[in-house]
């Protein structure tokens, strides 16, 4: 075989992680530990033309804001998003530490990576093509694209899977495609995304399928880090390949940086073997949809399968929210009068205070104060999304995956339309649509919809029990654990902000109080 070499890109892909963040100080010492590895080419971050330059992130206005960060003596790159960067913008090659560029680019965009392509070997750099989802390619296109790029003298071409759905057999088909469609002289590249736990396994694949002559190129990461299911791991190939192949790559640093640098940054953004990124992989759609329908928790795995299944093919590759929340209230979308329903609900609630009662871990603490406050005259309990600690004079659900999972039997319940359409004896049934609340993001959460079906029909008073808020200890968020999913920091913080802010709303129209605590009303 021709020469292996790993190319880690911790710095660039790892960087989906922590927005690129890695600190100025990590910067220089996982370079430095690379290096020590003796790890052929380090990729050092993104070169970009649309951002303001922070020395503690790996973002690059050009090639000499990044040599500061560099130790003598190895290989470096750069990562250039095709579709996103000006190519004008880029400076000449005058010789400096980073003479290698690479350059990703989607299948809808191979004409103008080509014209780039050839600025960028005009202006002086050594250039590796990294063209994104392979597994969208036919075979044909496959060979058109490489016969396309093989004039375009560049050093290498990467077979990318972008959302880690190849398996061992498809490694060996794409391969050898590529292999007999290169030139000789034309390194072949591999990247893995691990959705489906094969990287390593599609790597020792690629290297057994490539012909003997072919020199290689596979990319790898530290600890595997990189969004969601993550890449194939440094310490893992290098460890392969000094086995295997007889190569001297130095396990300790490697082993240092993972422990020193990259196990922190785990301990706070974690990536692995995940749901989205499983089912994007044997969708082949990006994880950003699917991730989007699971943060909703309103759904149970078959409605997310069947709105995968509306995805079109234009829409896969590249993740567009608006048309993302477009199919979702699609999905849901039922509608029904429900004037009649309204009429009964206020004949129920009018003139009198209604408790809401959440899932909150509060509700525990506060059993006594809340069976008291039930007891009492004059007042109307709504247990939303089937809580089962205290008798209630209704139970509402919104969220179909609740209803399912947690329905219970109770004198009225309150349905929304996404649910069912089909009103049976002690159910009133609401539009779905016109119940959502109007904030982008949370327009389905439970509360707000509730609130929004209540707020006209002459309630003295609302008050909440047990809508605590979130917290990133997902066992403080719920009065039952059985309950209890994870929820990201950032999300949290949104749905928290979002319900606060919808929250402030209502009570400019009605009075709403909170017998327990509540991140939502802390003023």
């Amino acid at each position: 075989m021709g020469s292996i070499m790993i190319l880690d890109c911790t710095l660039r892909d790892g960087g989906y992680i922590n927005e690129n963040n890695f600190g100025e100080k990590n910067i220089k010492k996982l370079i430095k530990y690379l290096k020590s590895a003796k790890v052929d080419i380090i990729e050092c971050g993104y070169l970009m033309d649309n951002i303001e330059y922070d020395k503690n992130k790996t973002e690059f206005l050009s090639m000499k804001q990044a040599e500061p960060f560099l130790a003598p003596d190895n290989s470096y790159t750069l990562m250039l998003l095709g579709e996103k960067y000006k190519i004008e913008n880029l400076p000449e090659n005058t010789g400096g530490k980073i003479d290698t560029i690479r350059m990703s680019f989607h299948k809808k965009s191979l004409q103008k990576a080509i014209e780039y392509a050839k600025k960028i070997k005009e202006k002086g750099y050594k250039l590796f093509l990294q063209p994104t989802s392979i597994m969208s390619y036919t075979e044909e296109e496959i060979k058109k694209m490489l016969k396309e790029l093989n004039d375009l003298d560049v050093e290498c071409i990467a077979i990318v899977d972008t959302f880690g759905q190849m398996t061992p057999e498809d490694t060996r088909r794409v391969t050898k495609i590529f292999d007999e469609g290169l030139r000789d002289n034309i390194k072949i590249g591999i990247h893995l995304h691990n959705n489906l736990q094969t990287a390593f396994a599609n790597a020792i694949t690629f290297l057994d399928t490539i012909s003997e002559s072919r020199d290689v190129e596979i990319d790898t990461s530290l600890l595997g880090m990189g969004r969601g299911a993550g890449n194939l791991p440094t310490e893992l190939l290098a460890n392969y390949l000094n086995t295997r192949y007889g190569k001297k790559y130095k396990l300790e640093p490697l082993l240092e940086a993972s422990d020193n640098i990259i196990s922190k940054i785990k301990e706070e953004h974690d990536w692995g073997y995940s749901l989205p990124y499983y089912l994007s992989a044997i969708n082949g759609i990006h994880p950003s949809y699917i991730i989007l329908f699971l943060e909703r928790k309103t759904l149970h795995s078959v409605d997310i399968n069947n709105l995968i299944k509306m995805i079109s093919e234009d829409k896969k590759i590249e993740f567009d929210r608006e048309y993302a929340e477009e199919l979702y209230s699609i999905y849901n979308e039922k509608s029904v009068d429900d004037k009649e329903s309204r009429k009964e609900l206020e004949k129920l609630v009018s003139g009198k205070k209604v408790v809401l009662i959440g899932p909150g871990r509060s509700i525990i603490n506060y059993r006594d104060q809340i069976e008291d406050l039930l007891s009492k005259d004059n007042i109307f309990s709504i247990a939303v999304n089937g809580i089962d600690m205290f008798y209630t004079d209704a139970t509402f659900y919104s969220n179909k995956k609740r209803y399912k999972e947690f329905r219970k039997k109770s004198n009225l319940t309150l349905l929304t339309s996404n649910i069912k359409i089909d009103q049976e004896e002690n159910e009133l049934i609401f539009d779905y649509s016109n119940s959502l609340s109007r904030e982008s993001g949370i327009s389905d959460n439970s509360l707000l919809i509730i609130l929004n079906i209540l707020k006209d029909l002459n309630v003295k008073e609302i008050q909440l029990v047990g809508f605590d808020g979130f917290s990133t200890n997902m066992r403080d968020n719920f009065y039952s654990e059985e309950r209890a999913y994870l929820l990201t920091e950032d999300f949290i913080k949104r749905l928290n902000e979002s319900t606060a802010r919808s929250l402030k709303g209502y009570r400019e129209k009605i009075k709403i109080t909170s017998l327990t605590p509540t991140k939502y009303m802390e003023d």
